[in-house]
């Protein structure tokens, strides 16, 4: 539908979709631009979200909080022509007994519960690549991946 306002095309390719506390993820990435783009760099994120509920002075709200993130560089800051890129990347999936949990920027967080279920729920786990574009939209995909 807005396909005009598209920079390209990225795709997150991993073998399986299902994987077990403190098992690695392989996996590559994908990318092609329709035209050269000056860019901070592509980068892959694990993060883990759960949707909880409070009361508000206007009665029950729900929200989403994020409870994990990781953070993993591939590539720097550039401007990115218009071939095809190709990255390999592997993260491990934390263990449920970490209280501490960080990035590689230093965004350390205090999980509650990565795994089990919470007020909310259980935790909703996704995969993210991204070409991060300043002052601009960023060319990315998100893919959301079972964790037990």
């Amino acid at each position: 539908m807005f396909d005009f306002l598209s920079k390209g095309k990225m795709e997150i390719k991993l073998d399986k979709l299902s994987f077990a506390q403190g098992e690695t993820i392989n996996g590559s990435i994908a990318m092609q631009l329709k035209k050269p783009i000056k860019a901070k760099g592509v980068l892959v994120v694990l993060f883990a979200e759960q949707t909880n509920t409070r009361m508000t002075s206007k009665g029950m709200e729900r929200y989403t909080q994020r409870i994990y993130e990781f953070k993993l560089p591939l590539d720097g800051e550039k401007e990115y022509g218009t071939q095809p890129y190709d990255y390999t990347f592997e993260l491990k999936v934390p263990q449920s007994n970490q209280n501490k949990i960080g990035g590689v920027a230093g965004n350390v967080m205090t999980a509650v519960s990565l795994f089990t279920v919470g007020a909310g729920g259980p935790a909703k786990w996704y995969l993210e690549a991204k070409l991060d574009v300043p002052m601009g939209f960023d060319l990315g995909k998100k893919i959301q991946l079972n964790v037990g």
